[in-house]
């Protein structure tokens, strides 16, 4: 049952997506970081027809209205619970609602941008082939009026990005709307030293690709790469780790050097990974990443890492040894297959290769949970904002 009007702790309406993924990840963690402080309650919808509300978490439904019949008995229960304030987190199953939805509820919000999916038909901006369509394409698209900022955005209290590279993206496209680039706080995950396993003459390089895959994360240059491995008989062994659906799976299976794992659950990714003991950690990306909590799970790990270098991953990587990154191109796949090819030659004893990211604004790294708190907790005060009085004095 959701909590009815009560004023001991301040609440908060957390609007997500029923699709699961690093998004959930992220909205967990942070309702897992203010939950001293807050409540927290869920919404989300499917498909336009249904919304569903639960003080439990996403997923959970306590209660669910059919959005056919409007918007008056979800309003109704949504007022009785008193929320101080909304945080839209995503709109993808709802987006025909959320505007009337915000209104209708009349409390300040948040808009945080986890993908690009007020902006574009795909969360990612990208093509039919899951290929970033290119920041060329957009700066035309934005010059010819086709990428308006929507009245959501535009309204919202505070717009707030999860990594450096998305606040610059979608700044560029609202260029007199700030955007707040948050410093994600991931509890209980730092990144472990680097141990590169010994790799032997003619022995197979043993290739992670961790994470769900599909054709936005590289997929087809996992298969690319693998035909060209095994036409050249470089003996690399790449192993998929994720969930995924049977047409990918099928295609998985069927190709030379690729071994297919199967799903995961979080608890267990430590172990199954010690036990494949991988050389590296594989992300052939083809779209703006704009966290990537696979990535958080390889360098808590501690695995050497090869990745392209698009979206957040550059500056989440800068500076890591055993570290390498390649140039999002056209020729992708060639230039990923290279160097593969070179770190296996070398035994992975080749120098890093960063991105460089001092054209990104500095992450607010004291934004999660203090300030972001502050709306709804004024007389909260930050130990960062208590610290910098002392020592100004």
């Amino acid at each position: 049952m959701l909590r009815r009007l009560r004023r001991s702790r301040p609440k908060i309406l957390f609007v997500v997506h029923a699709w699961g993924g690093g998004t959930i990840r992220f909205a967990r963690e942070l309702a897992d970081l203010v939950g001293d402080s807050v409540d927290v309650t869920w919404a989300w919808g499917v498909e336009n027809k249904s919304l569903h509300l639960s003080d439990r978490g996403p997923y959970f439904a306590e209660r669910s209205y059919d959005l056919a019949a409007g918007l008056a008995a979800p309003l109704h229960d949504l007022e009785a619970s008193g929320f101080d304030r909304l945080n839209v987190i995503q709109t993808i199953g709802l987006q025909q609602h959320i505007s009337a939805l915000v209104d209708g509820l009349n409390v300040p919000y948040d808009v945080t941008f986890t993908d690009y999916h007020h902006f574009s038909p795909t969360p990612h901006f990208e093509d039919a082939q899951g290929y970033f369509v290119g920041d060329e394409a957009l700066a035309k698209m934005h010059d010819a009026g086709r990428l308006s900022t929507p009245p959501l955005v535009a309204k919202a209290d505070r717009r707030i990005a999860i990594s450096r590279d998305l606040a610059y993206r979608t700044q560029r496209l609202m260029p007199t709307l700030p955007v707040i680039a948050a410093h994600v706080q991931e509890p209980q995950r730092r990144q472990a030293p680097i141990r590169v396993a010994p790799l032997y003459k003619g022995q197979p390089m043993r290739v992670l690709v961790l994470g769900r895959p599909h054709y936005s994360k590289g997929l087809s240059i996992i298969l690319d790469v693998a035909n060209r491995a095994h036409c050249e008989a470089l003996p690399i062994e790449i192993l998929c780790l994720g969930e995924t659906n049977g047409k990918v799976e099928a295609a998985l299976n069927a190709t030379q050097n690729i071994t297919y794992l199967g799903a995961y659950k979080d608890s267990d990714l430590s172990d199954i990974v010690g036990r494949i003991d991988p050389h590296m950690a594989w992300f052939p990306f083809t779209v703006p990443e704009t966290h990537s909590y696979a990535l958080s799970d390889v360098l808590s790990l501690g695995l050497p890492v090869l990745a392209t270098a698009i979206g957040a991953v550059s500056e989440r990587v800068a500076g890591r040894p055993s570290t390498w990154l390649v140039p999002y191109g056209p020729v992708c796949a060639d230039d990923h297959f290279d160097w593969i090819k070179r770190l296996y030659a070398g035994g992975l004893a080749y120098p890093a290769s960063w991105q460089a990211v001092s054209h990104l604004p500095e992450p607010d790294v004291h934004f999660y949970p203090d300030i972001y708190l502050e709306p709804v907790l004024p007389r909260r005060k930050s130990s960062i904002d208590w610290m910098r009085r002392q020592f100004a004095r």
